[in-house]
C-alpha cells in the first residue's frame, strides 16, 4: 500500500501484516471484544472497558478468521496492521480517515467537500477544520487520495491508533534519593552526574506564569507535591482527550510521575521537580489504545491557549506508531506559535538514524535520550544524531497516584526533566523565543563523550545542566517605546548618527560665607546655631572670620539630543530638544562630510567617518564646529561610538574595540557580542552597552565588562534599516533610536 503525505509530498510505503489484526466493533451492536477469540484471534494487547477496537494476533487460517468476522454482525470491519518504511508498526482503524482543511475554508465548504466524496462525518475534532471521517465503500487509501486531491484540504491520512505508546520501563528498586538532580554517588553513581539543580535553585527556581503541558495519561490532581502547582481549569473546558469525561485525572501512573519530574512543588515534602516554582497544565491522551487524531488535538489545544500564559513547553513522553501528519503538523503549529515541544527519544534501544522513531525524530522538537548515575547513555534509551540532548531517565524518583512516590526509568523520565529547565529559563527571561531557550539547553550541556566512546555524537549535545543553563540565560530586560519625532533633515546618505548631551556648568560660591570665630551680639542676646555666646565687654570681641562655601554643581542645565545625517557636503550637527524634537541649534562639523558615528564626552563631540578620513576619531567644538584634534583608531568604517564616562567605544561594523578617549590607544578589541554587526552604539555610563544591527534590525544588551549579552530587543517602527543611531539619557533612562528607513527618531524607557 502506498499514498502520499500530501504536508511533505513524501510517499509512504506500508506493508501488510499477516499476523495482526485491527478489528473495529459496530457502536450501535452489543459486542464483546473478548469474545473474538472463539473466530481464530486472541489480544495482542491487553483490551480496555468500553473500547470498540482492539488488536489481534491471528492463531487461525487468515481466510477463515476474515470470513467469520465479516459474518459477525457485532464487527464493522477489520484491517491488517502494516509496517512502514521506517520498521514501525501502523494500525489504521477499519473504513476510517481523518482529513485537515485548510484554515481559509469555512464549515460550510468542508462539509459540501465531505458530501461530494460520499465519507461521513464520525467525529469533528476539537482542531478546527479537522475530522474523523468514514471512508466511501470502507476504502481507506481510495478515500486519502480522493480527499488529498482537493485544493481544499491541508492533508488526509489514515485514522490510526496508537497501541503501548506509553514508554517508562517500570522498576521496583527504590533508592529514595533524587540523584538526578544532586549526585554525590549515594546511588554508587558517579558524583555530579546531575543536571545541578541546587546551584540552578539560587539564581532562579520558576514563574508560576511559565507553564509545563504534560500531555500524557492524566495527572493525580490530588497529590500533595502537585497540587499546589496545577494550573486551574476553567469550568467546563474540556482537558481530556482520551475519552472527553473533562476531567484529566490520571488513568494510569505516567503522567503523574512526569509531573512531578518537571514541576513538583517544594513544599518540605515528598519529591521536588525541577521547576518548582511552575505550574502544570494536565492534558489527557490515552497511551494504551488512543487514537492519533486526538493526540493533535491536545498540541493544537496547549497551543491555542498558550496566550493565557507567559510562555508554554509541552511535554510528550511517549512516542507514536510512525510518522503521522496529523501530530507533525500539531508539532510544526505549536512550534511556529513559540510554543517549545519536548519529547523522549525512545526506549527501544536502538539508532534513530538507521529506524527513526516519531515524534522524537522530528527536527521541531526537543528530542532527549536518557542516562544514569554514571553519566552513561541507558541501555534502553534510542540515540542518534536526531536527539538533541540527554538527561538522567534511571530510577527516577517522582510522584505516583495517591499521594506516593516510586521510581521508574526511561527517556520518559528524561524528557519532563529538560522540559521543567527549558520552563527555568523562561522564568529567568520570558523575552527569549523558543528557538533561543532551545540554544541555551544545548550550548549549556555537559559533553559525556567520554563516557560514551560508543556514542560519540548520538546522544545530542550532552548531558543538560541546570546550573549552567541559567547562567547562560541573558536577563530579562525590556525596552517600552513612548513617542517619536521625525528627522530634523532627512537622510540622502547611507549613515545617521546619534549621542547625548548633557553640559554641566560650575556655579560660584552661592550661598553666603560660613562665619568663623566668635561674633558680637549684644549683651543678654539669645544664642544662634553655631555662633559662640558674646562676651560681656565690646573690647573682648574678636572679628569673625570668612570663609567661602565650596562651588556648587547644580543639574545639568542643558540636555540635548545630537543628531547627525549624512547629506553629502552639507551635514549639520542637529541639537534637539529630548522630549519633541525641536531644533535647538545647529552647527556644521569642519572637515568632516561623511560621519557615520557620533558621542559627547563632556567636552566636545567626538566623531568618525565611514570614508573620507575613516580610521580616526575627531574632536568637534559644540558651539563652533570647528575640529580641534583627532585621534588615529583602527581602519575601518566608523559606524558606531559611544563614551562610558572613562573608554570611547568604536565599532568597525563586525568589531568593537575599547580606546584610550585621550590618545586613540586600543585596548581591548571583540566581535560584537550575540553576533551579527554593529552599525550603532550607545553607553549607560555605567556597565551597560547598547548595539544596533541594522540588518537584523535587532539592539543587544550586553556588559561591557564581561561582554555577557543580557538581552536582545527588536528595533521599533517599520522598514529595513531601523536602527542607524542609538543614544541614552542617562537621567532619564531613556533610550533613542534613529529609524532611517522612516527618518524617524523614536524614544522610550529602558529597565532591567
Amino acid at each position: 500500500m502506498q499514498y502520499t503525505d500530501k504536508l511533505s509530498n513524501e510517499k509512504v510505503t506500508l506493508t501488510p501484516r499477516e499476523d495482526l489484526l485491527v478489528v473495529k466493533l459496530d457502536r450501535d451492536t452489543a459486542g464483546d471484544l473478548q469474545s473474538l477469540s472463539a473466530s481464530g484471534l486472541r489480544p495482542a494487547l491487553p483490551l480496555q472497558e468500553g473500547q470498540t477496537f482492539g488488536l489481534y494476533q491471528v492463531t487461525g487460517e487468515r481466510s477463515d478468521v476474515e470470513e467469520t468476522l465479516e459474518e459477525d454482525r457485532a464487527v464493522a470491519g477489520s484491517l491488517t496492521a502494516f509496517t512502514d518504511g521506517d520498521g514501525n508498526e501502523r494500525y489504521l482503524l477499519p473504513g476510517e480517515v481523518t482529513v485537515q482543511f485548510r484554515e481559509e475554508v469555512k464549515g460550510a465548504r468542508q462539509l459540501e467537500l465531505i458530501e461530494s466524496l460520499g465519507a461521513t462525518v464520525l467525529k469533528k475534532q476539537w482542531t478546527p477544520g479537522y475530522y474523523r471521517l468514514s471512508a466511501p465503500n470502507g476504502d481507506v487509501f481510495g478515500a486519502i487520495e480522493a480527499f488529498n486531491a482537493l485544493e481544499e484540504v491541508l492533508f488526509a491520512e489514515g485514522a490510526e491508533v496508537g497501541f503501548n505508546d506509553d514508554l517508562y520501563l517500570p522498576n521496583d528498586t527504590r533508592f529514595g534519593e533524587q540523584w538526578a538532580l544532586h549526585n554525590t554517588g549515594q546511588t554508587g553513581g558517579t558524583s555530579d552526574a546531575d543536571v545541578d539543580a541546587p546551584a540552578a535553585w539560587d539564581s532562579e527556581r520558576g514563574d508560576p506564569n511559565v507553564v509545563i503541558a504534560v500531555i500524557d495519561t492524566g495527572v493525580d490532581l490530588d497529590h500533595p507535591d502537585l497540587l499546589a502547582n496545577l494550573v486551574p481549569q476553567p469550568a467546563g473546558e474540556d482537558w481530556d482527550f482520551a475519552d472527553n469525561d473533562l476531567i484529566p485525572e490520571d488513568g494510569g501512573s505516567h503522567g503523574t510521575h512526569c509531573a512531578g519530574i518537571a514541576a513538583g512543588a517544594d513544599n518540605a515534602g515528598g519529591v521536588l521537580g525541577v521547576a518548582p516554582g511552575c505550574r502544570i497544565l494536565p492534558i489527557r491522551i490515552d497511551l494504551q489504545a488512543g487514537m492519533n487524531a486526538n493526540r493533535a488535538d491536545a498540541i493544537n489545544f496547549v497551543t491555542s491557549i498558550r496566550g493565557r500564559f507567559t510562555q508554554v513547553v509541552i511535554n510528550c513522553s511517549w512516542k507514536a506508531s510512525g510518522n503521522i501528519t496529523a501530530i507533525r503538523n500539531a508539532i510544526v503549529n505549536a512550534t511556529n506559535q513559540g510554543v517549545l515541544v519536548v519529547f523522549a527519544a525512545g526506549n527501544a534501544n536502538r539508532d534513530m538514524d538507521v529506524q527513526p522513531q516519531f515524534p522524537g525524530a522530528y527536527a521541531q522538537v526537543v528530542s532527549v535520550a536518557a542516562t544514569n548515575h554514571r553519566d552513561e547513555r541507558a541501555w534502553f534509551s534510542n540515540y542518534g544524531s536526531t536527539v538533541d540532548v540527554s538527561a538522567p531517565g534511571m530510577d527516577i524518583l517522582s510522584t505516583v497516584p495517591g499521594g506516593g512516590y516510586g521510581l521508574n526509568s526511561g527517556t520518559s523520565m528524561a524528557a519532563p526533566l529538560v522540559a521543567g529547565l527549558a520552563a527555568l529559563v523562561w522564568s529567568k527571561n520570558p523575552a527569549l523565543t523558543s528557538q533561543e531557550v532551545r540554544t541555551i539547553l544545548q550550548g549549556s550541556c555537559d559533553d559525556i563523550d567520554a563516557r560514551n566512546p560508543n556514542f560519540v555524537g548520538d546522544l545530542g549535545a550532552g548531558r543538560v545542566n541546570a546550573a549552567r543553563a541559567l547562567r547562560d540565560t541573558p536577563v530579562h530586560c525590556r525596552f517600552r517605546p513612548e513617542g517619536h519625532f521625525p528627522f530634523p533633515q532627512p537622510n540622502a546618505g547611507s549613515s545617521s548618527a546619534l549621542a547625548f548631551y548633557s553640559k554641566w556648568f560650575r556655579i560660584p560660591a552661592f550661598p553666603p560665607p560660613r562665619p568663623i570665630g566668635k561674633v558680637p551680639v549684644a549683651v543678654g542676646a539669645g544664642h544662634g546655631v553655631g555662633v559662640e555666646p558674646a562676651a560681656a565687654s565690646a573690647e573682648q570681641v574678636t572679628p569673625p572670620t570668612l570663609q567661602p562655601r565650596p562651588p556648587i554643581w547644580w543639574p545639568p542645565v542643558r540636555r540635548n539630543l545630537l543628531f547627525l545625517t549624512q547629506k553629502a557636503g552639507a551635514e549639520r550637527i542637529y541639537f534637539l530638544d529630548p522630549s519633541t524634537g525641536k531644533v535647538v541649534r545647529s552647527v556644521q562639523p569642519e572637515k568632516n562630510i561623511t560621519i557615520g558615528s557620533m558621542a559627547w564626552d563632556g567636552k566636545r563631540i567626538r566623531v568618525a567617518n565611514v570614508t573620507t578620513g575613516a580610521g580616526s576619531v575627531n574632536s568637534i567644538d559644540p558651539s563652533t564646529g570647528a575640529q580641534t584634534g583627532s585621534v588615529a583608531v583602527p581602519p575601518g568604517r566608523g559606524e558606531g561610538m559611544a563614551w562610558d564616562g572613562s573608554s570611547l567605544f568604536y565599532s568597525t561594523v563586525s568589531r568593537i574595540h575599547q580606546l584610550d578617549g585621550s590618545t586613540g590607544r586600543l585596548i581591548r578589541s571583540f566581535p560584537v557580542p550575540g553576533g551579527g554587526q554593529c552599525r550603532a552604539l550607545a553607553s549607560d555610563g555605567g556597565n551597560l552597552l547598547f548595539a544596533g544591527d541594522k540588518l537584523a534590525n535587532q539592539i543587544t544588551v550586553f556588559e561591557k565588562g564581561s561582554l555577557r549579552v543580557l538581552c536582545q530587543f527588536d528595533a521599533p517602527g517599520t522598514g529595513a534599516m531601523r536602527v542607524e543611531g542609538l543614544a541614552f539619557d542617562r537621567s532619564t533612562k531613556r533610550l533613542y533610536i534613529a529609524n532611517q528607513s522612516e527618518n524617524r527618531i523614536y524614544y522610550g524607557t529602558f529597565t532591567q
